[in-house]
């Protein structure tokens, strides 16, 4: 590695002493300064500057500022005069360049945007700022909290007179630093905002709901926490403790986000309470298969569903699709719930509803099988009538490389012709192509191999020069694999 750019930099600076007019005005030079200055080349930086490349060094400090090299910035804060500008130091705050935002408070004066102050997370940097006198336009107790880092939090509370305002608090809980906001409600009193226990009721941490319920500067419930509390599964005892602690009341979004969630234990306590929801508390069940829920709600409820309820929960529950059917009366289906059924495993859904719903098939339903690559319901659809072979059955089942599928249909007479292997080579299917060609007669067209080229397909190429006459013409002539045998076997013959 030390030997190759050793190499490199002597390769460089002879072409350089070569023909150095054409060096200056090479515009792709500026890459070689921004790859020193990303991999921390010093030698390389150094190599320009004393070779006068001077055009690459206009915003060098910043560019260094990104990485953190300290010694890159020492040499051209030494050695150059372009200097730099705040986004230096914003950047080496930012990304917590604790020595390299030393270097340029003591030896830059362009400062810094107080904005990238709210980026800080390094607690080193923040305290040595603030020891040297740099004032910031904004709270420090917010910017510590932005930090996320509790120690860094503490530190400013601990020495520094900043009133902690509610911002601080609600951007903790809401970031899930609960550690920063408890503490703050421990040691900041004046940080409690009565909406805090909306946010905090959706974090499912009952010490911070205790600390908001029983904090001194508490003002009483506000309006529907519980509705915040639903949003999150398993939190039955906030729930319960806002109930039974803070009656702010709760609408329907209570129950309807339970049954998303698929907590029945909170569904049947705000049941019992008298509590109202809406259509969506079945539909929110039913479509992420909380079948208990869904079952609860039709028998105890009479809100109901979404008429088109059963297209959306037929690709993945099917106990809860034929529930819906037995105990819902009106509900309807499209061909979204075919299109569903069709990629099931097996045919017994296939099967089902052809015994207990009014609905047809439509035509399209065995492709559906194809695009799914289920065999066993493209031969159910064939036994009971519902699949018509034409001309494009079997090139459908190689477009989606359903090679099973395919044997299926030629074996039962479907019409085949090259297109098929075409359509194979298109997708890159060399098992159907080997297959087809072993197999069947129809053989493929020039475009079999054109397409090969076009998708850069060695393995379908090669097969196809050794095992089929047909070429294309034109810029076949152009490609990678023009006389690919002649130059394998040179390559081979001469060990190259």
């Amino acid at each position: 590695m030390v030997i190759a750019k050793v190499i490199r930099r002597k390769i460089f600076k002879y072409v350089k002493d070569y023909n150095r007019s054409f060096m200056l005005r090479f515009k792709k030079i500026s890459m070689i300064s921004n790859k020193a200055i990303c991999k921390g080349h010093l030698s390389i930086i150094k190599f320009l500057h004393e070779n006068g490349i001077n055009h690459v060094f206009k915003g060098a400090i910043d560019e260094c500022s990104k990485y953190g090299h300290l010694a890159l910035i020492k040499y051209l804060h030494e050695n150059r005069t372009e200097g730099c500008s705040k986004k230096a130091m914003d950047r080496s705050i930012k990304r917590g360049y604790f020595e390299l935002v030393q270097y340029l408070h003591s030896n830059r004066s362009e400062g810094y945007n107080s904005k990238s102050f709210f980026k800080c997370k390094d607690l080193r940097i923040a305290m040595f700022l603030y020891s040297n006198g740099l004032e910031v336009q904004a709270n420090k107790i917010d910017i510590a909290v932005h930090s996320g880092d509790i120690s860094y939090v503490k530190a400013v509370v601990e020495n520094f007179s900043d009133q902690c305002s509610s911002y601080s608090l609600l951007y903790a809980i809401d970031n899930n630093h609960l550690e920063i906001a408890k503490y703050l409600l421990e040691n900041r009193p004046e940080c409690y905002f009565s909406v805090a226990m909306k946010h905090a009721a959706s974090t499912g941490d009952q010490e911070l709901i205790k600390l908001l319920h029983f904090h001194p500067n508490s003002s009483g419930p506000t309006a529907n926490e519980v509705d915040f509390a639903t949003t999150i599964p398993n939190n039955l005892e906030i729930v319960e403790f806002l109930l039974n602690n803070r009656p702010s009341g709760c609408t329907s979004r209570s129950i309807n986000n339970a049954s998303l969630n698929g907590d029945l234990s909170i569904v049947k306590l705000l049941h019992q309470l008298g509590k109202e929801c809406t259509f969506k508390a079945i539909d929110n069940a039913a479509i992420n298969g909380h079948f208990e829920i869904v079952r609860f709600l039709n028998e105890n409820r009479t809100e109901g569903c979404s008429p088109n309820i059963l297209d959306q929960v037929a690709e993945h529950h099917f106990d809860i699709f034929k529930y819906l059917h037995y105990n819902r009366n009106g509900l309807g289906c499209t061909s979204a719930t075919l299109e569903s059924f069709a990629g099931y495993r097996n045919s017994d859904a296939l099967e089902w509803f052809m015994d207990n719903r009014t609905e047809r098939f439509p035509a399209f339903i065995p492709f559906l099988a194809f695009r799914n690559n289920r065999l066993s319901n493209v031969k159910w659809l064939h036994e009971h009538g519902f699949l018509e072979f034409t001309d494009f059955t079997a090139i459908y089942a190689a477009m989606h490389g359903a090679l099973d599928i395919l044997k299926y249909l030629l074996d039962q007479g479907a019409p085949c012709s090259f297109n098929v292997m075409d359509k194979a080579a298109e997708i890159r299917s060399l098992e159907i192509v080997e297959y087809l060609h072993f197999n069947r007669t129809e053989g493929c067209s020039k475009m079999s191999m054109k397409l090969a080229v076009k998708n850069n397909d060695l393995p379908i190429f090669k097969f196809l020069l050794k095992n089929t006459t047909e070429r294309p013409v034109g810029d076949y002539e152009n490609t990678i694999f023009y006389r690919y045998h002649q130059r394998y076997d040179y390559i081979k013959k001469h060990n190259l």
